[in-house]
């Protein structure tokens, strides 16, 4: 977990510059009809890719929110601020519905 926390702790402030930078683009490609590069999206896109390469889901930046995918079909869930896994949900249910994994069947 240390190192998830680390990356996903380097990675949210370039996912919020990408995502700036995309809808600035978006705006200059209406006005003039050329987008430009997104400043910061293959840095983005590498740091995500340490992520799928251990099938760990990222779903979110703001706050820090990944999943880890079990057998039985339930995610493991971790956000910033927690020092380990404490939670679980199903996938149709969310982060809403999370649940302690005490409660795991």
């Amino acid at each position: 977990m240390p190192e998830v926390a680390r990356r996903m702790a380097r990675l949210a402030p370039v996912a919020r510059r990408v995502a700036e930078a995309a809808a600035d683009r978006r705006a200059r490609a209406r006005s003039n009809g050329h987008g430009a590069r997104v400043p910061g999206a293959a840095d983005l896109r590498a740091g995500l890719a340490w992520f799928e390469e251990r099938g760990i889901q990222v779903k979110g930046f703001d706050p820090p929110l990944v999943d880890f995918p079990r057998a039985d079909g339930l995610l493991l869930c971790w956000t910033e601020g927690e020092d380990r896994i404490t939670h679980f949900h199903a996938p149709e249910d969310g982060f809403a519905g999370r649940r302690p994994v005490e409660d795991l069947p």
